[in-house]
């Protein structure tokens, strides 16, 4: 498997490392990844930005105690770009560099530790993030947080109740988006992990 595609937790993807400024990741990034499909501003720019729109959305008194809560715990939000790849990576870049990377199926080739995540056996990568975690990941629906080393795996089980989980499969409606995102440490805002539960994958 090539390793330019090769998912390293905490240190970012195939020769692209976290940290690099955009300047240093587009040369490297665009031989091996192919033509930018789209570029600009990613996700909400300020502790403002994000006030008008709880604002618009929940009122003003709910809107003030949620970035009160924001404030308090530290969080420092900062304009970030995202530069979206034909072949299905996304790099999100901050003012000190390369901060998150996503994949989605598009991007068939990535795997960890030679395990494929998209393809005909979908469990083995999770199991070997799990591995890599140190611990069973957080779990929610269909989405695996593993916290250890910041990557979350969207859409990549199937929970059956009184029976365990399967993994959902490209090309089909239970699948979704399937997406792999990861970024440097420490995530911020930390992860909300209500409503999640530990799961095992190995079992």
């Amino acid at each position: 498997m090539s390793d330019s595609w090769e998912i390293l937790p905490e240190s970012g993807l195939g020769p692209l490392r976290f940290g690099m400024s955009e300047a240093e990741a587009r040369p490297i990034a665009q031989p091996l990844y192919g033509e930018i499909e789209a570029e600009g501003p990613a996700g909400l720019q300020s502790n403002d930005e994000v006030y008008r729109v709880l604002l618009e959305t929940m009122g003003e008194e709910a809107a003030r105690e949620a970035i009160g809560t924001l404030e308090k715990s530290g969080v420092d939000l900062q304009p970030s770009r995202r530069i979206n790849f034909v072949s299905g990576l996304m790099l999100d870049f901050v003012e000190d560099g390369l901060d998150s990377i996503m994949c989605h199926s598009a991007a068939f080739p990535l795997h960890v530790g030679n395990k494929p995540f998209f393809g005909v056996d979908p469990l083995p990568a999770p199991r070997q993030l799990q591995q890599l975690n140190g611990e069973p990941p957080f779990v929610k629906g269909p989405d695996c947080y593993f916290s250890n080393i910041e990557v979350t795996a969207f859409e990549c089980l199937l929970l059956m109740p009184g029976v365990g989980f399967r993994a959902t499969r490209e090309g089909t409606e239970e699948a979704g988006q399937k997406t792999i995102g990861w970024q440097r440490k420490q995530r911020t805002p930390p992860e909300d992990l209500t409503g999640h539960v530990r799961l095992d994958l190995a079992t």
